[in-house]
């Protein structure tokens, strides 16, 4: 029998779980007709949570009420291929009359005719380009769904480009839609754009955990459904194993059902199948994550992975200084980030410096540390000026009065 489970990128899970507000409420706006708040969708969540199968489900659930949907991921020339991809649709749809143009008239009429040749003698653009298809669609009632997955801020100008073209089809009352896919740093520098002001008051969907009663359901369901049946204690097992989180739910299923003899997946399946599953996680979504985290980030992590429950800096600092009680140079992030310092006998201070990732000065800015007592408002002014999107977080002890970083770094605490 063929495993229903599909632990893959961007592949539709046999049952959407946990998802069906979400998308309940983008379907509705495509009824409720042009300025629906849903038209104008953002989602976002962390790595694995289902966010580029939420797209392919509206874009299902869109084409079956007649739209035509573009589908992008936001690479280079995204905006040039949603443009030749709307022609195209638009061309089909005239039975290819739009983007011909006379070349030549032969005499006489009788044996002779008009020439005509394809496309067009300027660069076509987005907006004139959806406006026609938009048009053609209008006796039919349906309109045009745009998906756009993996936003981030390389791509901002080709993204500016495509949200200020839709915003202006819906300011003209068109049967336009947007939905877009990111992380939530990328959707944060999407949304601190000057230029891209109008989606912050698109929709925005946060995708999170399953609870696990709906989870435990839709194993039960999609593997009677495939041919199989299984136990209670071992549906309880894969629940459990989950936590809710939607890339292990098709992980699990996908390991649990490979380990099972016969018709029936019992404890031994999940025995075998879950350890697994940990290990698969481990390769294709935490290595991703962690990638992109400096040294002193990861030893943050472990140092709050110590704790069972949320993690407070009190706690964290001393166990960050007893792993830091070794002199370094100078602890260097991934983009070059770098903060030294100097021992201090008398006194221990724990330094959080947070580096602006999307920020880069020309010259290094200097804060002086200070203590509880004497520490003054502007130094708070200073974090909000410099952490407006999600800054990265660093410790380090400061060796003296004063440091000096590399990147814009701002707030500093004494312990």
């Amino acid at each position: 029998m063929r495993n229903p489970f599909k632990p893959t990128a961007g592949a539709s899970p046999p049952l959407l779980v946990g998802r069906e507000e979400a998308l309940g409420e983008f379907v509705e706006s495509i009824h409720d007709g042009p300025g629906a708040p849903g038209r104008l969708t953002i989602f976002t969540g962390p790595r694995g949570v289902g966010k580029t199968v939420m797209l392919n489900e509206v874009r299902t659930q869109t084409e079956q009420l007649g739209w035509i949907t573009l589908a992008e991921t936001a690479t280079t020339g995204m905006g040039e291929r949603l443009t030749w991809s709307a022609r195209r649709h638009a061309s089909e749809l005239d039975d290819g009359r739009r983007g011909r143009r006379i070349t030549g008239v032969t005499l006489p009429v009788v044996g002779g005719g008009i020439e005509l040749a394809e496309g067009s003698e300027r660069p076509p653009d987005l907006r004139e380009e959806l406006t026609a298809l938009l048009e053609l669609l209008e006796p039919h009632q349906t309109g045009v769904l745009i998906t756009v997955d993996e936003i981030h801020r390389k791509r901002l100008d080709e993204l500016r480009h495509l949200a200020t073209t839709i915003q202006h089809l819906i300011s003209e009352d068109r049967e336009i839609a947007l939905a877009v896919a990111g992380l939530p740093s990328a959707v944060s520098d999407l949304l601190n754009d000057e230029i891209l002001t109008f989606l912050r008051r698109a929709a925005r969907e946060e995708l999170s955990d399953v609870p696990l009663e709906q989870v435990r359901d839709a194993f039960a369901k999609t593997i009677t459904e495939s041919g199989r049946t299984i136990t209670d204690t071992a549906l309880d097992a894969t629940a459990d194993a989950t936590s809710g989180y939607p890339f292990m739910i098709q992980l699990v299923g996908y390991h649990t059902w490979r380990k099972a003899i016969g018709d029936v997946i019992d404890d031994q399946a999940t025995t075998l199948g879950i350890p697994a599953t940990r290990k698969r996680l481990g390769s294709t979504v935490h290595a991703a994550a962690l990638a992109d985290l400096s040294p002193v980030d990861r030893t943050f992590l472990l140092a709050m992975s110590q704790d069972d429950g949320p993690s407070r800096v009190r706690d964290i600092s001393p166990r960050m200084t007893a792993a830091d009680r070794t002199p370094q140079p100078g602890i260097s992030s991934r983009d070059g980030a770098s903060c030294r310092t100097r021992s201090r006998s008398s006194r221990s201070s724990l330094l959080i410096c947070v580096v602006s990732s999307w920020q880069r000065p020309r010259s290094c800015r200097a804060i002086r540390a200070t203590t509880p007592s004497n520490r003054s408002s502007s130094t708070r002014t200073e974090r909000t000026t410099f952490c407006r999107r999600r800054p990265r977080l660093g410790i380090r002890r400061p060796g003296s009065s004063s440091w000096r970083c590399q990147r814009t770094c701002c707030a500093i605490r004494e312990r």
